[in-house]
């Protein structure tokens, strides 16, 4: 799992010692973070708004 998304989950106070914790944490989050991006790409269609894209990919290790 992305160790920034376990971060985030575990303080979210979800318990990362849960069997089904990594695939559905995980997948959860990418699903919000993929969706960051879209929004991103849809209003901020410029190279300002693609260099916002790039930089929440970059961070949160997940591309759209």
């Amino acid at each position: 799992m992305n160790e920034r998304i376990k971060l985030l989950a575990e303080q979210a106070g979800w318990d990362s010692h849960h069997s089904k914790f990594d695939t559905r944490i995980e997948k959860f989050s990418e699903l919000i973070v993929q969706q960051c991006i879209a929004i991103v790409d849809k209003y901020g269609d410029s190279d300002e708004g693609n260099h916002i894209a790039y930089q929440i990919e970059q961070h949160f290790g997940v591309e759209e």
